[in-house]
């Protein structure tokens, strides 16, 4: 029983390793830089863990340059919208005359306020985004305008980033509070 005492204890020294080792990777990853020593020290830590030792594997693209704060996706967003908003304009344009409007438009900004379905798509990105909920804004980022979607493609691979990255913090999380529970 003294093996079994020792090997107890040896596995929730392991747990709190991990857990220690788990809150400045998540607050390097969340801040929006690179994590590459913090996910070092979680992979250290569990090594002995493999089922976390093969989450932290899911992190391991985005450790260098880590992913882009939601925030800065918000503020992303709302930088490139008119242009977005001005190239769907441009490739649904049916006549020389709407072509001249909407070059024209470029010197004054004006949106209309209601049924505006492009608009409504915007807003339901930025909405999401300012719920922090990169799932929804990746969703409703589908409602878009193809040319839209096109044109803002750097950001959608950058909301791809962070929500690939908060799932796996969040599976690391969860492991974590479930083996806290399960150990002695």
């Amino acid at each position: 029983t003294a093996v079994n005492a020792s090997q107890a204890k040896d596995a929730a020294r392991d747990v709190l390793a991990g857990a220690l080792a788990y809150i400045p990777l998540r607050e390097a990853a969340q801040a929006g830089r690179g994590f590459t020593q913090e996910l070092a020290a979680f992979r250290a830590a569990t090594e002995h863990q493999p089922a976390l030792h093969e989450a932290a594997t899911k992190l391991e693209p985005l450790a260098a340059q880590g992913a882009p704060t939601v925030n800065a996706l918000r503020e992303s967003l709302l930088e490139h919208q008119a242009e977005a908003l001005r190239v769907v304009d441009k490739t649904e344009a049916q006549n020389w005359w709407q072509r001249v409007v909407i070059e024209l438009r470029a010197l004054v900004s004006i949106r209309k306020l209601h049924g505006d379905v492009t608009a409504d798509a915007f807003s339901a990105v930025t909405g999401a985004l300012t719920k922090n909920n990169t799932q929804a804004a990746l969703d409703a980022f589908k409602n878009l305008p193809v040319a839209a979607q096109e044109n803002l493609k750097d950001l959608k691979s950058q909301l791809e980033a962070r929500q690939n990255l908060d799932v796996a913090l969040q599976d690391i999380a969860a492991h974590l509070a479930l083996t806290t529970q399960a150990a002695p």
